[in-house]
């Protein structure tokens, strides 16, 4: 059966051939995505030759292909597709409710939950099956719940204290989505190290958290507290390794 499939920037740049090995099927290249390629041309290294191989490619095919009308073949043109809806990147296909998806995801949370419960780190795992169950009660009871933000948009948020965190991988429309999110009693909190981005189209000042904090900066309803690299050190070894690496 003839399928459709859409094609991203990530695609491309890891392996610019791979839209000769869709047979029969119908591909599709947003424009978003011609415009991110063009915009990694002069970039380094292996990310900017295939950004470059891409482009030609898409050059080439653009040139030799159209459709017939009125006795002309007119070239083809890149269109703009209409983004999917959901507001966040897609949970997945796993097996399992919301909940068990992104449970992996929730582990420095826990992390940081086990050691909130018990500060003291030679008696901390003397009973993991004890720590183990003070944190499943929170969860169970509601006290603390999580969600992914796939469907956020439309919704409006009560009495809630939304806590967001690495929030420096999300982009500036991401941030305007959840902080517009916020109904009465809501406090948002944006947790994030702008050093610290695994998302490759944002850096330091082009990622939400940035976003955030320069156009909220002056407003009655945002407070921003910034920590020195003294005040979060997991360890020696990480700071070492923040300051070499």
């Amino acid at each position: 059966m003839k399928k459709t499939y859409v094609i991203d920037t990530n695609v491309l740049i890891q392996s610019p051939y791979a839209i000769e090995h869709f047979e029969d099927n119908d591909l599709v290249i947003p424009l978003v995505v011609v415009e991110e390629l063009d915009a990694l041309k002069k970039a380094d290294g292996e990310k900017g030759a295939n950004a470059r191989q891409a482009v030609r490619l898409l050059e080439s095919y653009r040139n030799i292909l159209g459709r017939v009308e009125n006795g002309r073949i007119l070239p083809l043109v890149y269109k703009k597709c209409r983004p999917n809806a959901q507001f966040d990147d897609d949970i997945g296909f796993l097996p399992g409710s919301e909940q068990e998806k992104i449970a992996p995801l929730m582990r420095p949370v826990i992390d940081n939950l086990e050691q909130i419960l018990d500060s003291d780190e030679s008696e901390r795992y003397k009973n993991e099956m004890m720590l183990t169950d003070k944190i499943d009660e929170i969860f169970e009871r509601g006290i603390i719940q999580t969600e992914a933000l796939n469907f956020i948009r439309g919704r409006s948020i009560a009495k809630t204290y939304l806590i967001i965190d690495e929030a420096q991988n999300m982009t500036p429309n991401q941030v305007k989505g959840i902080i517009t999110r916020a109904g009465k009693g809501t406090k948002i909190i944006l947790l994030g190290d702008p050093n610290q981005i695994d998302k490759p189209f944002l850096d330091e000042k082009t990622n939400g958290l940035s976003y955030a904090a320069k156009y909220m900066k002056g407003s009655p309803y945002c407070y921003q507290i910034t920590l020195s690299a003294e005040e979060c050190e997991r360890s020696e070894l990480a700071m070492d390794a923040v300051k070499r690496l």
